[in-house]
This record gives C-alpha cells, sequence and structure tokens, in this order.
C-alpha cells in the first residue's frame, strides 16, 4: 500500500513491480523477480515449460502484479494456474492500476494439486 501511495497508479508495471521490489528489499525481506516455475503434464509429470510470476517472497509467496483500470478476472485465474503447478500455495494479485490499491490473496493447497498423485 506504501507503494501505491508513494507511486499513484498511472505507471506501467514494470515500475511497480521494481518499485514493490526495493520496498521488500530494503525492509530485509527475501525475494526473487520473475522466477521460473515449471509447468508439469498432468499424465506423466514431465516438465513442459515455465511460467514467470512478476516476485517470489521469501521462497513461499508468489506475488503477481498489474497495473490495469479494472481488475480482471483472468488475472486471478493466472495466479491460480502459478499455484497449481508448483509446490507454493499462497500468492498474491496486486493490481496497482486502480485508484486504491486492489489486491487478492489466493489460497492453493497441495493436497488438491494434481501433480501430488503423479
Amino acid at each position: 500500500m506504501e507503494v501505491h501511495s508513494a507511486y499513484g497508479s498511472n505507471h506501467k508495471e514494470t515500475i511497480h513491480q521494481r518499485a514493490l521490489a526495493e520496498k521488500l528489499s530494503l525492509s530485509g525481506i527475501g525475494l526473487q523477480q520473475e522466477p521460473k516455475i515449471a509447468v508439469v503434464s498432468v499424465d506423466t509429470g514431465k516438465q513442459l515449460g515455465w511460467y514467470q510470476p512478476d516476485l517470489l517472497i521469501e521462497d513461499k509467496i508468489i506475488v503477481e502484479l498489474k497495473a490495469t483500470a479494472y481488475p480482471i478476472k483472468v488475472h486471478e485465474t493466472q495466479l491460480r494456474d502459478y499455484l497449481k503447478c508448483s509446490k507454493l500455495e499462497l500468492g498474491y494479485l496486486l493490481n496497482f492500476g486502480t485508484p486504491t490499491l486492489y489486491y487478492r490473496r489466493i489460497i492453493y493447497t497441495n493436497d488438491v494439486k494434481f501433480w501430488t498423485s503423479v
């Protein structure tokens, strides 16, 4: 919320991503920018490709940033797909393009993921 207050809602997504990463790093929070998350086959468990969320916080939380005027359901679906294809269970969608920061927390526990049975 501090980043949204400081920079407003008129910047590109990359500016917000870098500002948030800087703020978290200065606070001593570990993060990776645009880490690769493997996408695996439902049938074989083989790697099919990669997803790259905007941030990975402390190797536990995916953060996906947007800078659109209106929240769009497909952005929540995108984050859910990132969680579905990884061993991570918690993600946040942050949209900096709205007048007030739009955010959603999404939980996708490992016990319901398809790859746990592969």
